[in-house]
């Protein structure tokens, strides 16, 4: 990435880079030291990169070792990136919520079926961004919240609302996998 010393040129080929994919645009985001906003379904995250995790996989299911190890890889990247805030959620039978550090917070779901965390991943981002009326897309308030996820109506509620969508490849991208 370019330094943050920065021409005028320089920036419009970064709002270039940005528009390309909401990827380059987190990227574009953390080279300006922009605060940025990380949602991360991570079941659904794991099974898309069982190619590259499945080793990690307990009887063909993302047990504890693939969870720390995604948790770990989010954790190097806002180590890197003090603007980052990230949030890993994971299905689970009881609801509770771990802070691994300032910027990386893990929630596991509660509840029972199946796609609890997404329920979930939902209700905390319209809480925390919807409001009381739904923002403009590529509201300002929106314009640093990535939502990982290849789940449709995750995907859907998040766009709905503004925010930017990353499929789990992109994520693995800025994970280095």
């Amino acid at each position: 990435f370019p330094s943050h010393d920065m021409g005028p040129n320089e920036f419009r080929d970064l709002e270039a880079i940005a528009d390309a994919s909401p990827l380059n645009a987190l990227r574009v985001a953390l080279a300006r030291s922009q605060t940025a906003h990380l949602m991360v379904d991570g079941h659904n995250v794991l099974h898309q990169l069982k190619h590259a995790w499945g080793q990690l996989f307990e009887g063909g299911i993302p047990g504890v070792n693939a969870r720390a190890h995604l948790v770990q890889r989010v954790v190097e990247v806002c180590d890197i990136y003090s603007t980052l805030q990230a949030d890993v959620w994971f299905d689970a039978d009881r609801m509770s919520e771990v802070t691994v550090t300032p910027q990386v917070r893990v929630h596991f779901s509660g509840g029972q079926g199946v796609d609890r965390a997404d329920g979930r991943i939902e209700g905390t981002l319209r809480h925390l961004y919807g409001g009381p009326a739904k923002p403009a897309r590529g509201s300002k308030r929106l314009q640093n919240v990535f939502i990982v996820s290849a789940d449709r109506d995750v995907r859907a509620v998040a766009r709905s609302l503004g925010a930017n969508t990353m499929y789990p490849t992109e994520l693995a991208l800025l994970l280095g996998c």
